[in-house]
């Protein structure tokens, strides 16, 4: 499958059909961090849930840049401007997301418990 094709391939997450293109449609609506290379920035879905959205991208000199996308759930503003400065990697056992790497085979993680 090409990244075109794995761009617009059905997931599931907390009972919602999306692809990465309807990700894209979130509407920004406080950013954190915005340079080249970095983004993080708290978006909303059409059903009114909010996310962290995290972008990172490392610069590869012998290959293609690394990007890598998440959007974690969040309970509300306050809870994603507390933790816009965190590490994705840490972020990643506190809150259900969705992972976009490099490769886009896209990737979620649901919680069980909280």
């Amino acid at each position: 499958m090409d990244k075109e094709q794995k761009r617009m391939q059905m997931f599931n997450f907390k009972g919602m059909e999306l692809n990465y293109w309807m990700l894209k449609d979130f509407t920004t609506l406080k950013t954190y961090v915005n340079t080249s290379h970095d983004t993080r920035s708290l978006v909303q879905d059409d059903k009114g849930n909010l996310y962290l959205y995290v972008f990172h991208e490392e610069m590869s000199f012998s290959g293609p840049d690394v990007m890598t996308e998440f959007f974690f759930l969040v309970k509300n503003e306050e809870e994603a401007g507390e933790k816009a400065t965190e590490s994705a990697f840490s972020l990643r056992s506190e809150f259900d997301y969705i992972h976009i790497p490099y490769d886009w085979d896209i990737s979620v993680r649901e919680h069980t418990t909280k």
